[in-house]
C-alpha cells in the first residue's frame, strides 16, 4: 500500500514540475502529509479486522473447552492425578489461544474465565459424586472432605470455595429430593386414579377371563411403579380375598359407609389400602367397599362432594356429624343412589342422541350435581314429600314448648329418651309418637316412588 501511494504522488509531481518546479514541491509535500494519515487509518483497519477474526476463532475454542475438560475428568478408569495435569495443560492452551488474539482487555477478561472454567467442572464432578452417594454416605462425605479417587480435586479448592461447594451441593440434595417427592407424589395421584378402575374392572370380571387377567396386571404395575403406596403385596392378596367374598351375602352398614365417605371426600382417604382399614375398623364389607371406591376418583371428587352436600341436606345431616342416626345415613344412602341410577341413565340418553359417527352435544352433557337438585326438589314437591313437610311442621310447633326441634329424623326413642327429662306431658307424647309413625310411612312412600 505505502508503495503504491508513493509511485502515485513522484508520477503526478513529475508533471506539475513539467509546468511549475514550485507548484511541483508544494503538491509533493501535501500530498506525502496526507498520504500518511491515509496509510496510518488503513493499516489500524487491517489490524482491526485480522484481530476481530482471531478473537471469534478463540470464542469458538472456548465454547468447547468445560466439555472437554469435563470429558478428561470423568473419562472411564480415569487416573485423577494425571487427569488434573491434564486439565491445566488445556488451560494453558486456551489462554495462549485468547493472548495470541493480541487485544489486552479481551485477553485479560478470559484468562480470568478459563480459571471460573475449571473450577467449575472440578465442582461439577464433585457435585454429581456426592450426590449418587447413599444419604448416608453424602452427609459423611460432606463432613470429612473424602469424595474418594476424586478427593486430590477436593483438595485443589481453598477453605471458602470448599465451605461453599458443601452448602451448594446440601441446596441440590434438597432440591432434587423435593423434585423426586413431587414426581412421587404425582404417580401416586395417577396411581390411585388408575387403580379405581382397575380394582372395579378385576372384581366384575369372573376369575380367569382376560379381563380379570388384565385387571390384576394392571394392579400389580401399579403397585410396583409407586413402590407399593397405593397397593401392596398384602393388599392385593386382600382384594382377591374380597373378590371371593363378593358371593356371599353381607348385613349393611350405612352409618359406617357415610363415614368413609366423609372421609375421602376430606382427602383423608385417597388409597385403597386406607379404604380397605377404615372399612375393617368401622364394619363395611367387601360389597360396600367396592361401591365406596368410585368415589375416590380424583378426576370426580369434586362433583362427588357437590352431590354429598345435598344429599346431606335432604338426610338433614349437619356437615361435622360424625355419627349420624342410621335412619339419617339409610336416606342419605338412598338419596345418592338414586342419583347415581338417574345419572346413569341420563347419561346414556345423552350419548345416544348423536347422530351415527358424532360426538353428542357436550353442553347437553347431564350434570350429576344437578341431578341431585332436581331429585331433592322432586322429593320435596311430591304429594308424599309435602304430607311429611306438614307432619314435621305441627309436630315441631307441638314440641316447641319443651325445647325440642323436630325433623322427618327424629326417633321415638329419642323421644323416650327425653319424656322425663323435659316432662312431656301424656297427651302430647301420644301425639308425637302417632306423627312419628306416620311421617315414616309417608317418607318410605316418598322416597321409593320417586325413580
Amino acid at each position: 500500500m505505502q508503495a503504491d501511494l508513493t509511485a502515485m504522488i513522484t508520477g503526478h509531481s513529475e508533471t506539475i514540475a513539467a509546468i511549475d518546479p514550485n507548484q511541483a514541491l508544494k503538491y509533493n509535500a501535501a500530498a506525502n502529509t496526507s498520504a500518511s494519515s491515509v496509510y496510518k487509518s488503513a493499516l489500524e483497519m487491517q489490524l482491526s479486522v485480522k484481530r476481530a477474526a482471531k478473537v471469534a476463532a478463540s470464542d469458538e475454542f472456548l465454547v468447547s473447552v468445560p466439555d472437554r475438560l469435563r470429558d478428561i475428568l470423568t473419562a472411564k478408569d480415569v487416573d485423577v492425578e494425571k487427569a488434573i495435569g491434564d486439565m491445566a495443560i488445556l488451560a494453558r492452551q486456551a489462554n495462549d489461544v485468547v493472548i495470541s488474539t493480541g487485544d489486552l482487555a479481551y485477553a485479560k477478561s478470559k484468562s480470568t474465565e478459563i480459571q471460573t472454567m475449571v473450577r467449575d467442572v472440578q465442582v461439577g464432578v464433585l457435585t454429581d459424586y456426592v450426590i449418587g452417594l447413599p444419604g448416608a454416605k453424602q452427609t459423611s462425605a460432606l463432613r470429612s472432605g473424602n469424595m474418594g479417587a476424586l478427593t486430590p480435586v477436593y483438595a485443589l479448592l481453598d477453605s471458602k470455595e470448599q465451605a461453599e461447594f458443601r452448602s451448594n451441593v446440601r441446596t441440590e440434595i434438597a432440591a432434587r429430593q423435593t423434585a423426586d417427592d413431587q414426581v412421587e407424589a404425582d404417580n401416586l395421584k395417577t396411581g390411585n386414579r388408575d387403580l379405581v378402575s382397575a380394582v372395579i374392572d378385576f372384581t366384575t370380571s369372573p376369575d380367569g377371563t382376560p379381563e380379570s387377567n388384565d385387571a390384576i396386571a394392571k394392579i400389580m404395575k401399579i403397585a410396583i411403579d409407586t413402590n407399593g403406596a397405593a397397593i401392596d403385596g398384602q393388599g392385593i392378596i386382600a382384594l382377591t380375598k374380597t373378590k371371593q367374598a363378593l358371593v356371599e351375602d353381607e348385613p349393611t352398614n350405612p352409618v359406617g359407609e357415610l363415614q368413609i365417605l366423609d372421609l375421602i371426600y376430606n382427602d383423608k382417604i385417597t388409597t385403597f389400602a386406607e379404604l380397605q382399614a377404615a372399612a375393617a375398623e368401622r364394619g363395611v364389607g367387601p360389597k360396600a367397599q367396592l361401591k365406596l371406591l368410585p368415589k375416590m376418583n380424583t378426576a370426580t371428587k369434586e362433583i362427588e362432594r357437590g352431590v354429598a352436600s345435598i344429599a346431606r341436606q335432604h338426610s338433614q345431616i349437619v356437615p361435622g356429624t360424625l355419627n349420624p342416626s342410621k335412619k339419617k345415613a339409610q336416606a342419605y344412602a338412598s338419596f345418592t343412589a338414586k342419583v347415581d341410577a338417574r345419572f346413569i341413565n341420563e347419561t346414556a340418553s345423552w350419548e345416544a342422541s348423536a347422530p351415527e359417527g358424532a360426538s353428542p352435544d357436550i353442553t347437553k352433557k347431564p350434570s350429576k350435581v344437578q341431578i341431585a337438585k332436581d331429585l331433592k326438589n322432586d322429593l320435596l314437591s311430591s304429594e308424599y314429600g309435602k304430607i311429611v313437610t306438614r307432619l314435621v311442621n305441627v309436630t315441631d310447633e307441638r314440641l316447641d314448648v319443651y325445647g325440642i326441634d323436630f325433623t322427618e329424623y327424629t326417633t321415638i326413642d329419642y323421644i323416650n329418651s327425653l319424656r322425663r327429662l323435659r316432662n312431656i306431658s301424656d297427651d302430647d307424647y301420644d301425639y308425637v309418637v302417632k306423627k312419628i309413625k306416620a311421617i315414616e310411612r309417608n317418607i318410605i312412600l316418598r322416597d321409593e316412588l320417586v325413580d
